[in-house]
């Protein structure tokens, strides 16, 4: 009797320790955010690790976020005063400039792999881009002066 027992203990042990091939099947899930922060879940994931760290922490598991920032500016290496909108867009989008400062500032548009769509000297204070020949995604606008690139903005196209 009690090896019976310890038989299917173990088999049971075994069968619990090593039954990871339905632990990437998710039934069902969802997402929730407020500006406190979000929130992914799933159903049907029953093993996950997570690492926490002073920088923050990772999940590791079936269901990863996937995160997409609206931010205008992305990067920012010299005192300018500019802006793009609307942002995201479906037409065009118009670049105001405070003051060029004597600069001789072009903008160049980029897609999403990086090849040059528009290239055009800025020559006044409100400069109208268009978007509509172009298909949905995301761009790069950057400011330039010579070589030295000044802004860049993120472009989301819609429609």
């Amino acid at each position: 009797m009690n090896q019976r027992f310890s038989t299917l203990f173990g088999v049971f042990i075994l069968a619990f320790f090593c039954g990871n091939a339905q632990q990437s099947i998710v039934s069902f899930g969802g997402d929730a955010s407020s500006s406190a922060g979000s929130m992914s879940s799933s159903m049907g994931q029953f093993a996950y690790i997570t690492y926490e760290g002073v920088n923050g922490s990772v999940s590791e598991g079936v269901q990863q976020p996937y995160e997409i920032s609206i931010a205008s500016v992305v990067q920012t290496v010299a005192e300018i005063s500019c802006y793009v909108y609307p942002n995201p867009t479906d037409e065009n989008i118009i670049l105001s400039i405070a003051s060029t400062n004597g600069k001789n500032l072009v903008f160049q548009l980029y897609d999403s792999k990086g090849n040059l769509l528009i290239c055009d000297a800025i020559a006044k204070t409100s400069n109208v881009i268009p978007l509509s020949g172009y298909s949905p995604g995301v761009y790069v606008l950057d400011i330039v002066d010579g070589k030295t690139n000044l802004k860049s903005f993120k472009i989301i196209k819609s429609k």
